[in-house]
């Protein structure tokens, strides 16, 4: 029963670790131009796009941009992609 469970542990943290590692892709998606809507209010930020890894295909999977309050005196920083010699990975949005 013992072992069973350090199996388990294990098994548990290799897919933790292995779900932490930044996704490089080769190439990065094409942008599509979205027309923005109009905001909802006057105390309202846009979100650009966002970008989800899709670990089934191995690609990115674009998450339209959106309308938010801001958070108490803190700024959105959009995100952005990253390339290195691995490839490019998106660094997503926060807020600051």
């Amino acid at each position: 029963m013992k072992n069973l469970k350090i199996v388990f542990i294990l098994l548990a943290l290799t897919f933790i670790i292995g779900s932490c590692k930044t996704k490089y892709v080769k190439d990065k998606p094409l942008v599509v131009e979205m027309i923005r809507p109009v905001s909802p209010g006057q105390n309202y930020v846009w979100l650009n796009d966002n970008w989800v890894f899709n670990r089934k295909n191995q690609t990115y999977t674009r998450r339209q941009g959106y309308w938010a309050i801001p958070k108490s005196k803190k700024n959105y920083q959009q995100g952005y992609w990253k390339t290195n010699k691995n490839g490019s990975h998106w660094v997503p949005g926060r807020w600051k």
